[in-house]
């Protein structure tokens, strides 16, 4: 299209290949489109299909209205060239302005959940087109006003799991004891902060447990050793009482070990004494079977082949003068001469298998 001017006849144009409109007016040659005062815009040759004038088609040859102001434009065939003249200065309908189609809908959020405090909320996003109309290019309309997008907070987000964190130890507890090692302890709370909508607790323990030195050893009281074994049956004033039914006396010892730093000594006696006879390897005038003992306890103490035993031993009889209790005990083994019992001279044993007895294993 060429804007021309100061133009004589409208059907002056013959050049196809000046590529310039003629002066004045409006001049189609074959292809080339002149247009004058911008009113009009006509496509191609004679004949053309339609032509675009405010949104309204126009058909060469045709008288149409083109819009609601009913302001009409005539188009005239003229020998070889297409002559167009324009009725009115205002041809074209008015300049259509934009207008703002409606929103389109939310985008997805960009998160899952919100903070429950400061921090940042997930958002989303909207669209909208200026198309309701479209702003007109020919009268050029105005563009809608604002913006074409929009953001805005994800409504009806669960708050995000938080986490719980450990907050400082407290002052260890004073030291529980006076001398020697304590133990102390410290607190700590799941505060900082403490866990909320399901989110983890804190690791670890609330308590931590650690040891004081006062520096000041503790009293250790005593305590005894075992005793020690027996001496043999003595009397004073006699080089051997063994088989004379002479009582004697046996005596043990034991040992405070231990004391330190002002602990109090072992309570009762050291030494240990008491009565007894020395009958090793003596002759007695009589002898007896003693009556069968208690069964013992079933060995081994699993599977079908367990037994328990119990026994009977030969005794001496001892002589009137020898006063056996408590406080008396008969050391060494005399001479055993009992009349044999099932084969046995010294002792008879009887065995008998357990029952009912666990697997072993």
């Amino acid at each position: 299209l060429h804007m021309c001017s100061g133009m004589k006849d409208a059907c002056a144009c013959r050049d196809e290949d000046a590529g310039v409109c003629p002066k004045r007016g409006l001049h189609m040659w074959r292809k080339r489109v002149c247009v004058w005062r911008g009113r009009v815009s006509v496509c191609g040759w004679r004949g053309c299909v339609c032509t675009r004038v405010g949104g309204a088609c126009l058909r060469v040859g045709e008288r149409m209205c083109s819009c609601s102001e009913r302001v009409c434009i005539r188009v005239h065939v003229c020998g070889a060239c297409l002559r167009v003249f324009a009725v009115s200065s205002a041809c074209l309908c008015p300049a259509a302005h934009g207008a703002w189609a409606p929103w389109g809908e939310w985008g997805p959020c960009s998160g899952t959940c919100r903070p429950d405090g400061p921090g940042t909320v997930p958002s989303r996003s909207r669209r909208r087109t200026c198309s309701q109309p479209a702003p007109s290019v020919m009268p050029a309309g105005r563009s809608c006003l604002g913006q074409d997008s929009d953001s805005g907070p994800c409504p009806s987000l669960p708050f995000c799991p938080v986490a719980g964190s450990w907050g400082a130890w407290s002052a260890p507890t004073p030291c529980p004891v006076t001398c020697g090692v304590g133990r102390v302890e410290r607190h700590r709370a799941c505060d900082s902060p403490s866990p909320r909508h399901n989110g983890h607790p804190c690791p670890g323990s609330t308590r931590d447990h650690n040891f004081c030195n006062t520096g000041q050893p503790c009293p250790v009281d005593g305590l005894w050793s075992e005793w020690g074994a027996w001496s043999s049956c003595e009397r004073k004033g006699f080089s051997n009482i063994k088989c004379k039914f002479y009582r004697g006396i046996q005596e043990r010892e034991r040992n405070c070990l231990g004391k330190d730093h002002g602990g109090t000594i072992c309570p009762l006696d050291w030494f240990d004494s008491r009565a007894c006879y020395d009958v090793q390897g003596c002759r007695f005038d009589a002898y007896v079977w003693t009556a069968w003992g208690e069964w013992g306890l079933c060995q081994p103490p699993c599977g079908a082949d367990s037994r328990r035993t119990r026994r009977r031993t030969c005794q001496a009889v001892y002589p009137d003068d020898v006063h056996i209790d408590e406080n008396v005990v008969i050391t060494g083994s005399p001479r055993r001469r009992c009349a044999e019992l099932d084969g046995q001279r010294f002792e008879v044993m009887e065995n008998r298998t357990c029952h009912n007895m666990p697997t072993c294993g």
